[in-house]
This record gives structure tokens, C-alpha cells and sequence, in this order.
């Protein structure tokens, strides 16, 4: 659950920078992504999949890293579907989080 919830804030982070054309940090940039994130994270909750799915990156899509057995598997998505997890044995849990980065708790 770990890996599958950071790569998902991984690909958040690439979509939201992808039509900047000045990659020089700003107060104003990090609150958008601040704020950016928030808005996933209480999507993520409310199980909001047609919104959520607004934010995946159709060039990048969603990748999904899992271990089944001894084996690392690697799913790649174009949406997240909340009534088909992947990997189906994994359901995606609730987060609970304030509104700090360094206190999201899985």
C-alpha cells in the first residue's frame, strides 16, 4: 500500500509540473501543489474516482508496483478504479492525514 501510494504522488508531481515552462521554485508553486495534493488526497477518500482520475497524466498513466509471491509485478493503468484494486487481494484503504505532508499516515 506504502509504494502504490507514493508512486501515485510521484506521477501527481510530474503531471502538476508538466506545463510550467520555468522550473524555478516559487512560494506560489509550492502552495498550488500543496493544495493540488490535498485536493487528491480527499478525492482518494471520498472514493471520488471520475474526479481523481482528472489528475492521472494519459502519457504517463498509473503504474502499480506489487509483490505477489516472490516476484515483483508491475500493472499499468490509464484510471484507478476503487471496485477493482490492483492488486485485486489489496483493497485501497482510507488515509488519514493533517495538513502537513510530514504527518500522512497509511
Amino acid at each position: 500500500m506504502h509504494y502504490r501510494f507514493l508512486l501515485f504522488i510521484l506521477l501527481l508531481n510530474l503531471n502538476c509540473t508538466k506545463g510550467f515552462n520555468d522550473r524555478s521554485k516559487t512560494s506560489n508553486d509550492d502552495h498550488q501543489f500543496e493544495n493540488t495534493v490535498y485536493r487528491v488526497l480527499d478525492l482518494y477518500n471520498a472514493k471520488n474516482q471520475e474526479s481523481l482520475n482528472l489528475y492521472v497524466n494519459q502519457d504517463l498513466k498509473l503504474y502499480f508496483l506489487f509483490k505477489r509471491g516472490a516476484h515483483d509485478n508491475l500493472s499499468i493503468q490509464d484510471s484507478i478504479e476503487f471496485n477493482h484494486p490492483i492488486p485485486e487481494y489489496l483493497p485501497y484503504e482510507k488515509l488519514s492525514f493533517h495538513k502537513s505532508l510530514q504527518s500522512i499516515i497509511i
